[in-house]
């Protein structure tokens, strides 16, 4: 097959396990509610799809080089399949039996999220190596496109029978495994140059930096997904109008993932990651929106929604090619399938923690203090580390640097004008 197919093969399967995510979003916490699940228990069920992904990320970082890159994308297209049979009946049980089908069916979306991602983004770190931050860009759209499918699919699903088209669905997803094996061909053999590649990375200061950049952008995604629905009721927005708010946020982050990849090469790659957080810090202090600053306006939080996605593609298109350039360059490791696949899983590992821990700490949190108070908060945890960034990644050294080699260069022009003048 061609390399258009494959890829196009790995676009539709990124679609294709993304959408669960952001589909049950628009109807689930709803009903989990009404049938007397708390908040935190509510965020623990959206926990634990990054909790299986990390464990699977763990796995893959070992032993995809086994497994095959091509049987870990069919693995991905079938749990996602799994996992909307799994959920199929929540509307006709109790509540016993809806925790357990939700949390099963969060676990089986997680393996089949953390499969597809892993080996994505190995795959095109690897065999396009001059070309990472546009496939990357490329992913993370494939990506948003599924979180924008997920909200329009969950709201048409509300409307009729959610056991039947679940079903529906679920096999429709299982059946495309045949197609999409068929698109992908046969993969080239590993390139190993050097199996240290795979040992001691996260130790590397410049690149766990990198790593917490990754965690803080899947944080901001994850915890928006269980906590918005229910902040938008108190607006009584109607349900299609919440779908539509899940489809701004995605839409967002897909079109600057898309498009933005050339204004974001003209910014140093930390400057673009730095000034993301910062980004995402002044968003969230709008998502409540903190009244200190903001009036209570829907607006508002309509507002921040684009500017949430902004602050994502301006963090994640540029950490990739910057952990690859840094192993590099900064700790001599040489550019081979080991050091893709290391980066890869350990960037998977990251997102699961950050997605483990963003509908927790929302979930608790706004119980607790308020959803004002949380999103301020999370706000200044957004700007904090982007400070610790700054600092730890050389980042403003390089600035200070760039600023005396500028003095440097005007002033033997200065010292030749006072001469002559003198």
């Amino acid at each position: 097959m061609s390399d258009i197919t494959r890829q196009l093969a790995i676009y539709m399967s990124l679609v294709i396990c993304c959408a669960p995510y952001s589909m049950i979003a628009n109807f689930y916490p709803n009903i989990a509610h009404n049938k007397g699940l708390q908040a935190w228990v509510i965020g623990a069920v959206f926990s634990a799809n990054p909790a299986a992904g990390l464990i699977t990320a763990l796995f893959l970082k070992k032993y995809m080089v086994k497994i095959g890159r091509k049987t870990t994308i069919l693995a991905s297209v079938g749990f996602s399949g799994l996992s909307m049979l799994v959920l199929c009946p929540i509307e006709h049980v109790g509540i016993v039996w809806l925790f357990i089908f939700s949390f099963l069916s969060s676990i089986l979306a997680g393996i089949g999220a953390a499969c597809i991602m892993t080996a994505s983004d190995t795959v095109f770190i690897s065999d396009y190596p001059d070309k990472v931050d546009v496939m990357i860009g490329r992913v993370e759209a494939a990506i948003g496109l599924g979180l924008i499918i997920g909200p329009l699919l969950g709201a048409i699903l509300v409307m009729g029978s959610l056991l039947l088209e679940l079903i529906i669905c679920g096999l429709f997803i299982i059946l495309l495994i045949p197609l999409f094996s068929k698109m992908l061909g046969t993969f080239r053999d590993y390139e190993v140059k050097n199996k240290k590649n795979s040992l001691g990375i996260i130790n590397k200061p410049r690149i766990a930096l990198d790593l917490g950049m990754n965690l803080t952008f899947q944080f901001s995604i994850s915890f928006v997904i269980p906590s918005l629905e229910l902040h938008l009721l108190e607006f009584e927005l109607p349900n299609y109008l919440i779908s539509l708010c899940f489809i701004l946020l995605s839409a967002s982050y897909t079109f600057f993932c898309l498009f933005g990849t050339r204004i974001f090469r003209m910014l140093e790659d930390r400057t673009s990651i730095f000034l993301g957080a910062i980004v995402l810090g002044f968003s969230y202090l709008m998502l409540a929106p903190w009244d200190v600053v903001f009036p209570n306006k829907l607006w508002i939080v309509l507002l921040s929604l684009p500017i949430i996605g902004f602050g994502q593609a301006m963090i994640y298109l540029p950490t990739f090619p910057h952990m690859i350039r840094s192993a590099h360059e900064d700790y001599g490791l040489a550019k081979d399938d080991i050091l893709s696949d290391s980066i890869a899983g350990l960037s998977n590992i990251s997102f699961s923690i950050g997605e483990i821990i963003g509908p927790l700490f929302a979930g608790i949190l706004i119980d607790l203090i308020g959803y004002q108070n949380t999103t301020s908060l999370t706000a200044l945890l957004f700007v904090g580390y982007g400070i610790i960034y700054l600092f730890g990644s050389g980042l403003f050294s390089r600035w200070i640097s760039k600023k005396h080699y500028k003095v440097s260069l005007i002033s033997p022009e200065v010292e030749d004008n006072t001469s002559v003048n003198i």
